[in-house]
């Protein structure tokens, strides 16, 4: 289990990183629509980066929860790095 955890923490942040790139230019992509803007990264602001970072992040946890069931910390511990993510975006910025 230990070897998987570890798998799966590197697959997650693959999968993050791609699609948060995604969502960097989805947004032009589609000619600025109005649905995709509250996912997508609108300007080149802290707030918007950090947008890029949450959804993927919170989609992949949905989906690694459905695999990490056996263990009874998993989204206290995935919540955490979530919340480390989110804050060291705009600590790193400023």
């Amino acid at each position: 289990m230990k070897k998987s955890v570890g798998l799966w923490q590197l697959w997650g942040f693959v999968i993050v990183s791609l699609l948060g790139t995604l969502l960097h230019f989805l947004y032009e992509w589609t000619g600025e629509s109005i649905w995709v803007a509250p996912i997508s990264g609108v300007n080149e602001s802290t707030w918007e980066h950090m947008k890029l970072f949450f959804f993927p992040a919170i989609a992949f946890a949905v989906f690694e929860s459905f695999f990490m069931r056996e263990r009874r910390d998993y989204w206290c511990i995935k919540l955490r790095g979530i919340t480390l993510g989110l804050t060291l975006i705009p600590v790193i910025y400023y």
